[in-house]
């Protein structure tokens, strides 16, 4: 199973006796990456089986991953926003011109059905496959429960919707209020009949499945991280707040940057170390840290493949770097040097794709877990 995380850039300082010791970077062994292709005008990529596939402004491709020779091609529209799409077990699913949805042969890319829907496609996720179509004028959503055929199962109306995610048959929804002062609304709908499960209230929402199991919290996890069963809406024990930390804060709640030290001025070119930190999701506690070699904000890149995670950073533009981490005690398993600027993973078997906001997608080899 792998998991992507997102890491915030926002500073925040708390001042705590638990960060006496300042960040110290580990000197990594690395070996330089085998880069077996490159390509550039990417925007998003994600695994499809076996293959990749690789998101344009202009096209979508199925490619295969170690020579990245393209399989098939499918046209988009250019637009200000990258159209979403959905990899499913037969089919790739993709928004054309906001309104339809085109369901792609996934051996071959030949558009198999399209389906219109009445509303802007604001979001589509899966799978089981779920669009959220909006009108923000009249500050309402629709969801509907659409299957790889393109036939609508199910739909129900309700208010704005802010975010989905899918868990276990369930779509988990962040409802936005339409009235100040009024608590938005996260919500549990069954999939195949969009009924609706449960329903709790807060001000903001950050929400992460961490094993399997569904939690929430505020938008800084300030109150701690509260986990809740995506079928029943049943509350679980609280985990407290996190261990402090001297800067950042994250989307995801036991991954984290927690401290950086830098040579000079406060610039991303001076940066000598940033300290990332896994926190125990049952107390909330420090698992482990590792001091990396790398400037300030410059761990973009997160991916977690089982028992291990892989990190992309640099410490400058001419020393970049991808490491493998042991998941359970952070030590660094393997790394790499002289990769591109990675801000995002992504891997299918033995290859890490990475590519940044430039466009430019590598595909580096990192072998079996334990290889050198």
């Amino acid at each position: 199973m792998k998991h992507h995380f997102a890491l915030a850039v926002a500073i925040a300082f708390f001042g705590s006796p638990g960060w006496a010791t300042e960040c110290s970077p580990l000197e990594l062994d690395a070996v330089p990456a085998q880069i077996l292709w490159r390509v550039d005008g990417v925007v998003t990529a994600r695994a499809a089986g076996d293959s990749l596939i690789v998101q344009t402004h202009d096209e979508l491709r199925m490619v295969q991953t170690e020579s990245g020779e393209v399989i098939w091609t499918y046209s988009i529209s250019p637009a200000l926003r990258a159209p979403d799409y959905v990899v499913l077990d037969r089919r790739v699913v993709v928004v054309r011109d906001d309104q339809y949805l085109d369901f792609l042969d996934r051996s071959t890319g030949e558009v198999r059905a399209t389906r219109y829907i009445d509303d802007w496609i604001q979001f589509l996720v899966g799978p089981p496959l779920v669009a959220v179509s909006s009108e923000s004028e009249n500050h309402s959503s629709t969801l509907l429960h659409i299957t790889p055929e393109g036939a609508i199962v199910s739909a129900v109306g309700v208010d704005l919707v802010s975010d989905i995610l899918v868990l276990n048959g369930v779509a988990v929804v962040e409802i936005e209020s339409a009235f100040i002062g009024v608590d938005d609304v996260l919500s549990g709908y069954r999939i195949d009949s969009l009924e609706h499960l449960w329903s709790v209230e807060g001000d903001t929402f950050n929400t992460q499945v961490i094993d399997g199991r569904l939690y929430f919290g505020n938008i800084a996890w300030e109150d701690g991280a509260q986990p809740i069963d995506a079928l029943t809406g049943e509350l679980g024990r609280r985990v407290p707040p996190r261990a402090p930390f001297k800067i950042g804060g994250s989307r995801a709640f036991d991954i984290q940057v927690t401290d950086t030290v830098q040579e000079g001025r406060w610039n991303p070119h001076f940066a000598a170390c940033q300290r990332l930190r896994r926190n125990d999701i049952a107390t909330g506690k420090p698992k482990w840290s590792v001091d990396l070699p790398f400037g300030i904000h410059e761990i973009k890149g997160l991916l977690r493949d089982g028992e291990t995670l892989y990190v992309a950073g640099s410490r400058n533009s001419q020393k970049r770097f991808l490491v493998a981490l042991d998941w359970e005690s952070g030590s660094v398993v393997r790394a790499w040097s002289g990769t591109p600027f990675f801000w995002a993973l992504e891997k299918v078997d033995d290859v890490v794709f990475g590519y940044d906001h430039s466009g430019e997608l590598a595909a580096v080899r990192v072998g079996r877990r334990g290889a050198r």
